[in-house]
């Protein structure tokens, strides 16, 4: 191993730093009980920043020539990131907010570009002069890392609008709410180590990926700090959310008892549902309220989105129809309760019952 200079011994105890600092506080995310959807999430982001950092030490020893594998390090990082951001994200701005199924979609690419990866290092050679050759193994990987680059950036994107949809990024809340404060200078050290890496390719020099390091350095100290001052970081931000948007809400002044009420008749009694071409504006009026409050009232308190809401309605109606009419056709029952075609009722139901209408039909006929 060849002596370090002073500057690559200085920027080695940054990444050695950034490397324990966040191996410790993934160790103790791990430990800490209960674990949840917020421990596991962050265990993996400081797991990333880790592996970003331990494999500078690699690069600067060269280690990828006799450990070739090595270099799958940057491309799991890279392509984790985002998703991981995301979740974290929804878990801070959604206290109801569950780690399903489909959630799992959001990690399919990470796993694909790790096999992919693998498979390539086996099976094609070391390319020593090849730009970053000691960073990644060929041109090959470094192609399907730029790939993540531009998942991480979609992702990074959606939960940055989500912050600021959620006026996380207003003055006000800047202002006054170190958590708030926290997300921005976390976000902004992302979004630097994101454009000096995207140097680091453009202008061929090591000197921004140290950068992007000493960045990414700074946003595992700045995490560390805001998890040990708010343990329950999470919470903090969703309780900073919900205030603000009552502070904004569009149903001041609005009982809400008062207008459960309304729309539980027009539902249940006058089957307002029934009436294909029903729209927000149309069961606002009949509400007596704007469709800014109604949609607001559907998704804060009821927590479905308009479309859900109507259908939910429509499949219990069908349920009945279907079992007190058993000869009625299936198309005729879709446009009794709403649905202006067989198509879309066959997916609205599948999608609440898990089954198709004649499927149900035929489990419930005696």
């Amino acid at each position: 191993m060849e002596l370090f200079t002073g500057k690559q011994l200085f920027i080695l105890s940054i990444v050695f730093n950034g490397f324990f600092l966040g191996a410790l506080i993934s160790a103790a995310l791990l430990i800490r009980a209960p674990r949840s959807l917020q421990s596991w999430m962050f265990t993996l982001l400081f797991t990333i920043f880790s592996l970003l950092q331990i494999h500078y030490i690699f690069f600067q020893n060269q280690a990828i020539v006799r450990y070739p594998l090595i270099t799958l390090l940057p491309v799991i990082a890279i392509f984790l990131l985002g998703p991981v951001l995301l979740q974290i994200t929804n878990h801070a701005l959604n206290k109801v907010y569950q780690f399903n199924k489909k959630a799992w979609i959001h990690f399919v690419p990470v796993m694909l570009a790790t096999v992919v990866s693998a498979i390539v290092i086996l099976n094609t050679d070391f390319q020593q002069n090849a730009w970053l050759s000691h960073y990644y193994y060929n041109s090959a990987i470094l192609n399907i890392s730029c790939a993540g680059y531009f998942v991480f950036l979609a992702y990074f994107a959606v939960s940055t609008r989500k912050f600021a949809a959620a006026y996380l990024f207003t003055k006000e809340m800047i202002r006054d709410n170190p958590p708030a404060q926290a997300v921005l200078v976390i976000i902004a050290g992302m979004m630097l180590a994101f454009i000096f890496d995207g140097f680091t390719l453009v202008f061929r020099s090591t000197f921004f990926m140290e950068l992007a390091l000493t960045c990414l350095n700074l946003v595992i100290i700045c995490l560390f700090f805001i998890l040990f001052r708010y343990p329950e970081y999470p919470k903090a931000i969703q309780q900073m959310v919900e205030k603000e948007k009552k502070r904004r809400s569009y149903l001041k002044g609005v009982d809400l008892d008062v207008l459960e009420n309304k729309i539980s008749d027009l539902m249940e009694n006058n089957e307002i549902f029934t009436d294909e071409a029903l729209s927000l504006e149309t069961l606002a009026k009949e509400a007596g309220v704007s469709k800014h409050q109604l949609s607001e009232y559907l998704n804060q308190t009821v927590r479905e989105n308009f479309p859900t809401f109507v259908n939910r309605y429509r499949i219990q109606k069908a349920k009945e129809i279907l079992i007190q009419n058993p000869d009625q056709k299936i198309l005729a029952v879709a446009f009794d309760v709403g649905f202006k075609s067989k198509s879309t009722f066959n997916a609205a139901f599948s999608k609440f019952e898990g089954t198709t209408p004649a499927r149900y039909r035929k489990n419930h006929q005696n």
